[in-house]
Parts: structure tokens; C-alpha cells; sequence
């Protein structure tokens, strides 16, 4: 016989009522205030910007989500001001149920400080005079309903510094809404090793923790899940279940230990509930990954014959003093005839001092443009645009073909694209050992991306080369890069509609000729790497393929929580450790 239970109070069933249609409110889906257009801006500093009453009329309407660059701030560094004025339904007001509103602006170059009203409701990163850059961040701050004013004007205004490079609210888009159960709780990874790295026998340990901005108690049944980096084919592990209580207003962390992996990169994989997810990739003795040369019969053979084509085409270098000189540096268009007679451009500056000068070859990232470099006072700086990108597009020109894709015929993988490009960079380096003012036993290379793997490329093929410092490095290990990146399992069906006799294992096969991974072993200076362990663009698996063949004094910097950008407090590092190699000051670099 079953026991029935006793009925339910009125007042308790009410209760019951109460709290789920709260929670209806909370979590019920209120669509948000997108706040991507209507912006205005001003380029300086003053502390009366922040007010909601100021007389903004006059500012410059701009468009966010891009760099400021991109809307005619050319070239500007420094402090700007954003502005922004709109209505927020007063129907909201009941639905805010936790005291705050959620404001999403997207990633800021470099930091910002974020008002409402005219009172801070957050900053990331650091403002001079103890500038510290937080270009990566995604800007997500909580707004105190208190500062509201429902149904009428509200003002966001957002205080922007930008160091160098890229400025601006540039990668939106930008969001006001009413939190729901993923804005309430957070969660993020602490790191037991600094680096992401982790190389003890006893296993990868992995610490979470939680964050509870509600005022109510939480119980949560978490999942963490061990993963292969692979997106091809993912697999689980190693699966482990557990709890972790977390209290209104509170925090908690949870530890876990996974057993030791195999060297590779790994993805950590946290679920409390559903829409609460948090991934991270960790390493596990990267520096013990093996991964097998794919070389063709030839391979060295084909380099060799490669740079005795360059040799027999005259450089006819022709070298015109721009405008853009300083009166610290001098700068100059370069332009020269490079593999196949192609023309190539670069910027050439070098310091207005007595020589001989150290040099930095510095190459592009894909499809990008390089300029002149205007801060190196004690070295000389050809800042290279190889076939196809920036001003070197007379003979070679995209024109909205894919880039990597120009010329892939496997029969004759010496009219490829990156047989030229990888030419046109050993083609600067004969220019700057032709220049009396250089000194051609100081000459290194650097660059991220596509130019890491350039990098890679140019101290393999050029004695010459004294040092190699690639960043967050791309062009090594496709067979890797196949497994473990999305841009080919997109890219490569699309090359496979053009050429029906290709097939993913062919692609491969014919860019083993430019894997820098194949090559890397006949790199015989010092090299210098650095890499996201979150890049999901140039996954950290495949650069580490080259990085490991690679049998010169070498060395790594990891940035836990990077993506596929160099984390700008390595640009310090990078340059002490380049000046160091080059025997100048810093301070100059």
C-alpha cells in the first residue's frame, strides 16, 4: 500500500508559485538591448565625459565593433571617449530580479573604463602611468539596477586607451540584458602551473572555480571531461563527477586530478548544468609531442633548387625616401624583383645615427599589410610585404581568391604561392646584406601567424639569419592543423570543388613541401617562440611540430589564457631577448 503524503498549504503551494515565476522572470528569455549603433566619440581625456548630463552634440558619430583606424582615426594612439545615450524599457525594472543588468561591449584595444550614468561599473586592464594592455578581453560588467532609469535616457560612456596598434571598441557586439542563470554564475579555471603547462608524473590537475553573483544557494552535479584537441574526431578521456555547493553571493572552488595523458594538448571540459559551460585547453610536456616528417622524396633537393631560381633573377632594388621619416628614422620604400621575376615592396627604416646597424626582417600575417616601423632607434627594421599582400600586388593579386590557394597544383608545386613568398623573404635578407650601413651578421626575423611561420621558414632556408622569433607560428604541421583546426575542414572542400582529383590526404601531401615542420631542423640560430594556449586559429599542437624539430639553443613562452594574438606583455620579453641577440639596448627595440 502506498502512503499518501499530506496535502500542501495554501501559503506553501503560493510559495512554490512565487519562486518559479521568479525564476520565470530571471531566466524567462527577455530578449536584449542591442546597443551597436548610435555611438559617438572624442579623442582625449576629461574626467566630465563620464556625466550623463554633458553636451556630447558635437561629438563624431562612430561605428563600433571595427577599430577606430577603420573609421578615420588613422594612426591615432592615445585616449578616446565613447559615448552612447538610449532608452531602457520600464518594463524591466520588475524583471531584474538580482540587483544588476548585464553590459556586454566585446573586446576594447587596449583598456577602458566603463560608466552608467556617470558611475564606473568596470575597467580592465591598467591606465598610465601603469599602462598594462587588456586588448584580448571580452568586456562583461554588471550594472546596478540602483543607477537605472527605466523608461527614460541612460548614458553609457567608456573611457578608452590605446598604446599602440589597432584602438577602439572593436569586436562587439554590444548587449544590455537581463542576466539569466549563465550571467549569474561564473566560472573560470585557476591555474596550478603559471603557464597552462604541465609536466608532473602525479597527473594534470585542474581547479574550478565558481562564482555566485544571485542571492541564491546553488547545488550543482559537475561534469569535467579530459578531451583530444581534435575537432575532426573529439574523444573523452578521462570523465570525472562531482559536486560543488556554492552559496548567494559567494564563491567555491572545486579540484580535480586527471591521470597523466600522453604529451599533447588537451581540452578540460567543466558542465554544471545546461548552459553552463566552461572549456580550456591545457599542455601536457608539449615539448615531448613526436610527430612524424612528412617530407617527399626531393625535399631538399626542391629547396635547393628553389633558391638557385631566386639567385639567377636580378634584385634591381630600387629604394625611395618617404615621408613618413622621423627625425629619429629614416624610412624607405623598397622594392625589388624576387622568385619568378615577381615584384615585391617592403619599409625600410634605419636609424638616423652612424652605422653599421643590426637588422629585423619582420613579415606579415595572412593577408595583412606590413609598415614602416617607426619606434626602433638602435636597429634597422624591413618590414616586408611579400607577393599578394600590401603594396606588393602588381604582379600578384588575390583579388578575393583565397591566398593559400593560388597556384596549388600538385604537379608542379614550385608555382605555388608560398614557394614565392618563402623566396620573397630570403630575397629581403639579400637586400639587407647589400646595404653598406648594415651589419650582416645582425640580422633576425620575426613575425606572427602566417608570419611566424615565415619566421620559421627564413632561418631554415638562410644561413644568414642570426635570430628567429616566431609568435603564436602557422605553416607547420597540416596534417596536425587538418585534426585539430576548423579553418580546413571548411577551407578544404572548397579547394576540392576546383580540383575533383584532390583529396584532403593529397592537399596534404602537396603542402608538405612548405611545412616549416619538415624544414625546421636545418635551423642552426637561436629561436624564440610564443604561443596562445586558446588559439584555436593556429593550434598550439602544430606549433609545436616545428618548434620541437628544431635542434638550435631554442626556447618557449606560453600565454595561458591567449588566443590566436600575441599577449602584448610578451612584446617586452621579446624584444629584451632580441636586443639581447642583436647586443644593443632595449630601450631601442
Amino acid at each position: 500500500m502506498l502512503e499518501s503524503k499530506p496535502p500542501m498549504g495554501r501559503m506553501a503551494f503560493l510559495a512554490i508559485i512565487l519562486q518559479v515565476f521568479s525564476m520565470c522572470l530571471t531566466f524567462g528569455g527577455q530578449d536584449p538591448l542591442h546597443l551597436n549603433t548610435g555611438w559617438t566619440m572624442r579623442t582625449g581625456d576629461n574626467p566630465d565625459w563620464a556625466e550623463p548630463a554633458f553636451d556630447a552634440n558635437d561629438w563624431r558619430s562612430i561605428r563600433v565593433g571595427v577599430p577606430w583606424e577603420e573609421t578615420g582615426y588613422t594612426g591615432y594612439d592615445g585616449y578616446a571617449w565613447y559615448r552612447l545615450a538610449f532608452t531602457l524599457p520600464a518594463g524591466w525594472k520588475q524583471q531584474a530580479q538580482d540587483g544588476f543588468l548585464s553590459l556586454s561591449l566585446g573586446r576594447i584595444d587596449d583598456v577602458d573604463v566603463t560608466f552608467f550614468n556617470g558611475e564606473k561599473v568596470g575597467a580592465t586592464g591598467a591606465m598610465p602611468p601603469a599602462y598594462n594592455t587588456a586588448y584580448l578581453a571580452k568586456r562583461n560588467y554588471r550594472v546596478p539596477t540602483h543607477l537605472v532609469r527605466w523608461g527614460k535616457t541612460n548614458v553609457i560612456a567608456v573611457r578608452v586607451y590605446d598604446g599602440d596598434g589597432e584602438g577602439g571598441l572593436n569586436g562587439g557586439p554590444i548587449d544590455l540584458k537581463i542576466p539569466q542563470l549563465k550571467d549569474l554564475i561564473e566560472i573560470n579555471y585557476k591555474l596550478n602551473r603559471a603557464n597552462g603547462i604541465y609536466s608532473s608524473l602525479d597527473g594534470l590537475p585542474v581547479t574550478l572555480g565558481v562564482k555566485n553573483h544571485s542571492h541564491t544557494d546553488y547545488d550543482f552535479d559537475v561534469t569535467f571531461e579530459l578531451r583530444n584537441d581534435r575537432v575532426d574526431s573529439p574523444r573523452v578521456l578521462e570523465k570525472i563527477d562531482t559536486k560543488v555547493h556554492v552559496e548567494g553571493k559567494g564563491e567555491a572552488t572545486q579540484a580535480i586530478k586527471f591521470a597523466p595523458p600522453p604529451p599533447g594538448f588537451y581540452q578540460v571540459v567543466c558542465t554544471l548544468k545546461e548552459g553552463l559551460k566552461e572549456s580550456m585547453v591545457f599542455g601536457y610536456k608539449p615539448e615531448n609531442i613526436e610527430t612524424d616528417l612528412t617530407r617527399e622524396p626531393g625535399f631538399a633537393e626542391f629547396w635547393r633548387q628553389r633558391k638557385r631560381a631566386l639567385e639567377n633573377v636580378a634584385p634591381a632594388y630600387r629604394v625611395t625616401r618617404s615621408d613618413r621619416s622621423t627625425d629619429r628614422v629614416d624610412v624607405y620604400l623598397v622594392e625589388m624583383r624576387s622568385y619568378g621575376n615577381v615584384r615585391i615592396k617592403g619599409w625600410y627604416s634605419v636609424p638616423r645615427k652612424p652605422g653599421p646597424h643590426p637588422a629585423i626582417l619582420s613579415v606579415p600575417g595572412y593577408t595583412s599589410t606590413m609598415w614602416p616601423n617607426l619606434n626602433r632607434t638602435n636597429v634597422a627594421t624591413l618590414a616586408l610585404n611579400p607577393r599578394g599582400h600590401g603594396n606588393s600586388k602588381d604582379d600578384v593579386d588575390p583579388r578575393g581568391e583565397e591566398y593559400m590557394f593560388i597556384g596549388f597544383d600538385p604537379g608542379h608545386p614550385e608555382g605555388y604561392i608560398y614557394a614565392g613568398a618563402y623566396m620573397d623573404c630570403l630575397r629581403a635578407v639579400d637586400f639587407l646584406v647589400s646595404r653598406p650601413e648594415i651589419d650582416e651578421t645582425r640580422i633576425g626575423v620575426e613575425g606572427g601567424s602566417q608570419g611566424g611561420g615565415l619566421s620559421f621558414a627564413t632561418a631554415a632556408l638562410d644561413p644568414r639569419i642570426a635570430f628567429c622569433a616566431p609568435d603564436i607560428p602557422w605553416l607547420g604541421d597540416w596534417a596536425g592543423y587538418l585534426e585539430t583546426a576548423d579553418w580546413p575542414q571548411k577551407n578544404y572542400p572548397k579547394l576540392c570543388e576546383t580540383r575533383p582529383d584532390l583529396t584532403f590526404d593529397g592537399i596534404n601531401r602537396f603542402l608538405s613541401y612548405f611545412d616549416t615542420m619538415n624544414m625546421a631542423a636545418w635551423i642552426t640560430c637561436p629561436v624564440l617562440m610564443s604561443v596562445g594556449l586558446q588559439d584555436d586559429v593556429c593550434p598550439p599542437r602544430t606549433s609545436f611540430a616545428t618548434y620541437n624539430a628544431v635542434t638550435s639553443p631554442k626556447e618557449y613562452r606560453v600565454y595561458p589564457f591567449a588566443g590566436h594574438g600575441v599577449w602584448r606583455e610578451h612584446g617586452k620579453l621579446k624584444d629584451a631577448w632580441m636586443s639581447k641577440m642583436l647586443g644593443v639596448e632595449a630601450s631601442g627595440l
